[in-house]
């Protein structure tokens, strides 16, 4: 209960998070992945302690081999989980940095629309005075019925004509701001987070699975230690501590790939941010060139030459160029050399590139997750099949690849090699294995366990070979003829 409490927690914690990056303020000091991170801590913490017990047993006993296996797993788990938590907080720095970006860009295109905005509204002004004061010049020296000076009243006409007409060109190259406001930069608000919103629910739903992946992780630790710690006292018989161990290695490779799922969807909204920056800057430059454009227009609409400093801002604006935006995505640029160093040490490498990035992102996981330190020679195993099939059809035979294995805890487990879903658990001291045919060799395994009322029997059709199916056989219990 506490651990889904906890998960709960977590993609509520997140989702907050998300919603204030939307309305454009900053992230909260905290990470919501933070509880993530403390779960796998504390769990690996458990771990160690667990292992302080000194046992001084026979290297032949089962006892002694438990706890050498014990050990080895932990280790394995903690020196991997350390590489992950590393690959995870790169992971999750990019995102917070990417994050930042956007909502910088977002304050930013908004500002810029006020801004424009403000200039409009400042001329309309304008324009509402000008038809404001043709209504007081329009009555001098008359009473709207007897005109004393019919010459000065044609020229006041003449000057309410020419004020009217800068008037309506003003409000002309006013309507095309605000359509151009409206086309553009609307617009691009409207695909900007189009685009980003698509990949950050993706980045969401990755670190949710992620979350949910490290809860069971937490479970299935907990039941291997348990089992180890009442076998390691005598107790849980009948119990299979390999077969517990491989359920927690595949729960750790499960969130290892939900970790690799989370540098793919950050990649992607790598990738989309930068994409829509680069596009977002263009509109700016074309924005601010447009806006120079209709402040000359009214200027010259007002009989006003263009000054030396508009020509100044032309030859500015002029030089802004989009590869700016790129240059600004680069590796050193956007992480920061403290980052970047750490990634170099992770990889091994002394220059960074962002492909390398992008690839340590989405596929490291894969580079340090090895498996044969825990599986091959393994203390738990007795007997280790590898080259064998299993009948899975219902009606007709439908064979595929397995692998048997018989541990110290006298039990027999096969397992498929395509998916590695467990095909069953047989006891040695109640099943036995009869031949069927000879060529290809098939054998039918057999467990048999006493009821109540009925007894239940268990079978799976092998094909192995021959020296394979003598090296099981051996390790049965013979029914008596």
């Amino acid at each position: 209960m506490q651990s889904d409490f906890q998960e709960e927690v977590v993609k509520s914690e997140y989702v907050q998070a998300e919603d204030q990056s939307f309305k454009f303020v900053n992230m909260p000091s905290y990470n919501p992945e933070q509880l993530v991170e403390d779960r796998l801590r504390e769990s690996i913490r458990q771990s160690a302690a667990q292992r302080t017990v000194n046992h001084q047993d026979d290297p032949t006993s089962v006892k002694f081999h438990r706890h050498q296996s014990y050990n080895q797993l932990q280790a394995w788990m903690e020196q991997v989980g350390i590489d992950m938590q590393q690959h995870r907080q790169i992971i999750k720095d990019v995102y917070r940095l990417l994050d930042k970006r956007i909502a910088i860009s977002n304050r930013s295109i908004q500002n810029l629309i006020h801004f424009i905005k403000t200039f409009v509204q400042h001329e309309k002004q304008n324009v509402e005075y000008l038809r404001t004061k043709n209504n007081d010049i329009n009555k001098l020296f008359q009473d709207g019925q007897t005109f004393y000076y019919p010459k000065l009243d044609e020229t006041i006409k003449e000057i309410c004509n020419y004020d009217q007409g800068n008037a309506i060109k003003i409000l002309n190259l006013l309507d095309g701001i605000d359509k151009f406001i409206k086309e553009k930069l609307d617009f691009n608000i409207e695909m900007f987070e189009t685009g980003i919103s698509i990949h950050r629910d993706q980045y969401r739903k990755a670190f949710s699975n992620f979350a949910s992946s490290s809860s069971k992780l937490t479970k299935y630790r907990r039941r291997h230690q348990g089992l180890y710690l009442r076998q390691m006292q005598g107790e849980s018989k009948g119990k299979d501590l390999y077969h517990t161990e491989r359920k927690l290695i595949n729960s750790f490779l499960e969130m290892a790939k939900l970790q690799k799922n989370m540098g793919q969807a950050v990649t992607r909204l790598f990738d989309e941010v930068k994409k829509q920056e680069v596009h977002r800057y263009q509109i700016v430059i074309t924005s601010l060139r447009m806006y120079l454009d209709k402040h000359v227009q009214l200027s010259q609409s007002k009989q006003q030459q263009i000054s030396a400093q508009e020509e100044l801002i032309y030859g500015l604006i002029n030089q802004l160029e989009s590869e700016q935006v790129i240059e600004s995505f680069e590796v050193l640029n956007f992480l920061g050399p403290d980052i970047v160093r750490i990634v170099q040490k992770m990889l091994g490498k002394q220059q960074l590139t962002l492909p390398q990035l992008q690839d340590f992102l989405c596929n490291y996981p894969d580079a340090y997750i090895k498996l044969s330190s825990v599986q091959e020679n393994h203390s738990l195993v007795k007997l280790r099949i590898k080259s064998a099939q299993i009948d899975c059809g219902n009606v007709l035979k439908t064979w595929k690849p397995c692998q048997i294995i018989a541990t110290i805890d006298n039990n027999i487990l096969i397992y498929l090699k395509e998916n590695n879903e467990f095909k069953g658990k047989f006891y040695c001291d109640s099943s036995h294995i009869v031949q069927k045919t000879r060529v290809p060799l098939t054998a039918e395994i057999k467990c048999t366990k006493a009821g109540f009322i009925f007894d239940s029997t268990k079978t799976a059709l092998l094909q192995l070979e021959a020296q394979d199916f003598d090296s099981l056989h051996g390790l049965l219990f013979k029914q008596p003829k």
